[in-house]
């Protein structure tokens, strides 16, 4: 692996790999709507690359300046680091919204929607969330 990007530029292929990614990451994050593995899976793929240079720039502990002479804020690769390190967590965590948005939102009809078999049965938050 080279670096480089360490040569100071208007703004490096990796900074904008990861405006890139993280413009993809709020668009996905902000459906609404249930996000499946091979919604979010090409986002591991596409950057992994960019994951690589920037976790080993920081395992050197080098991103301090790299950042410096980037003029870009720490902060910015330190997001970009975390989110693709906590992808399935952030991912699960919308999902668990949704799902709780859903269920409050859809609860009336949730809870007739088997009126028309047998008036008694009522579905349980299981059942809900299966349907």
């Amino acid at each position: 692996m080279g670096f480089l990007f360490f040569k100071k530029a208007n703004k490096s292929t990796e900074l904008l790999q990861i405006e890139k990614f993280n413009a993809l990451l709020d668009e996905l994050l902000s459906i609404d709507s249930f996000i499946s593995v091979k919604d979010y899976s090409f986002l591991k793929d596409q950057f992994v690359s960019t994951y690589n240079s920037f976790s080993a720039i920081r395992d050197m502990d080098m991103l301090h300046s790299f950042c410096k002479k980037n003029n870009v804020k720490k902060t910015f690769v330190d997001s970009f680091l975390f989110s693709y390190e906590n992808l399935n967590e952030l991912v699960s965590t919308h999902n668990k919204l949704f799902i709780k948005r859903t269920l409050t939102k859809e609860k009336r009809y949730l809870d007739g929607i088997l009126c028309t078999v047998d008036p008694n049965i009522v579905l349980d938050d299981d059942q809900r969330i299966a349907v």
